[in-house]
């Protein structure tokens, strides 16, 4: 884990409940009870997932990603703000953290995947999930472009903003 990414678990800790990430005692996640936590995360893609689906991923973005996170994490922030290009980041973290929770299960049997702090609300279990798996994420495995349109190529004068 990138220091960047400790830094902001321990800042969540201390938000959410006081403490310390260190100070806090542990309870583990399986890789299915992890997929549980993220999957909220899909309804927000939702909406948006065609528009998003016409962006190729660029990882110059990645940066742009780990501050949405970030928002998310410690402002609850709905990325309403947030352009389609870093959307498309977001959207690729996602899917293949899933990815992993999947291949985790499958390969060592839904064995303990991660370590959350004791005390944190469902809802804190996803942010806290969503800053562990996909802040500073290093992807696993390959992008697939799923883009048939690179919408920004074609439109230059319109906003990257989701609508």
């Amino acid at each position: 884990m990138q220091k960047k990414t400790f830094e902001l678990l321990d800042l969540f800790c201390q938000l959410e409940l006081s403490k310390t990430l260190e100070s806090c005692p542990p309870e583990t996640l399986t890789a299915d009870e992890t997929m549980s936590f993220l999957w909220p995360l899909n309804e927000r893609f939702r909406p948006l997932i065609h528009q998003i689906r016409t962006v190729k991923y660029r990882k110059q973005y990645e940066r742009d990603a780990d501050k949405a996170i970030r928002e998310f994490a410690l402002r609850d922030s709905r990325w309403e703000s947030v352009p389609l290009v870093v959307w498309r980041v977001l959207l690729e973290r996602h899917q293949q953290a899933i990815a992993v929770c999947v291949a985790n299960k499958m390969n060592a049997r839904n064995a303990v995947f991660m370590h959350v702090p004791s005390g944190l609300t469902d809802t804190a279990r996803t942010k806290f999930a969503v800053v562990w798996l996909c802040h500073a994420m290093k992807l696993p495995y390959p992008v697939r472009d799923e883009s048939q349109l690179d919408i920004e190529t074609s439109f230059e004068n319109l906003s990257l903003k989701p609508h």
